[in-house]
């Protein structure tokens, strides 16, 4: 079993930054495979250029999710005159926001396609 932090701590130990880059990647992979795989067929014409498009879309949104993420921590903690740094939590964070929010506006084309 893994210890966790005391409770009296503020700062987090390196093993949470490694169990939380470790998640983050498991969640990254499972983004790229429930995009690509929600086209269910790539036996017809099209469909791979609509699955390459997908996983084109998946990525620049979440790279742009964590740059976004990581340069707000950075500009935040200056403007509140504490010692600014690159946060790696909020950059993992960032980065899976940027992985869901492609999804809304799928959701949304589809439910304005079903009218």
């Amino acid at each position: 079993m893994l210890p966790f932090p005391s409770k009296s701590t503020s700062n987090c130990s390196l093993r949470c930054f490694q169990l939380a880059c470790l998640g983050g990647f498991i969640l990254f992979f499972g983004f790229f495979a429930f995009n690509a795989g929600s086209q269910a067929s790539i036996s017809q014409e099209g469909d791979a250029a609509v699955i390459g498009l997908a996983c084109m879309n998946t990525i620049i949104s979440g790279a742009c999710g964590a740059i976004t993420a990581m340069c707000t921590t950075y500009i935040v903690d200056t403007i509140n005159k504490r010692s600014p740094c690159w946060s790696l939590l909020a950059t993992i964070n960032g980065g899976l926001a940027g992985m869901v929010s492609p999804l809304l506006g799928l959701l949304l084309l589809l439910l304005e396609h079903h009218k």
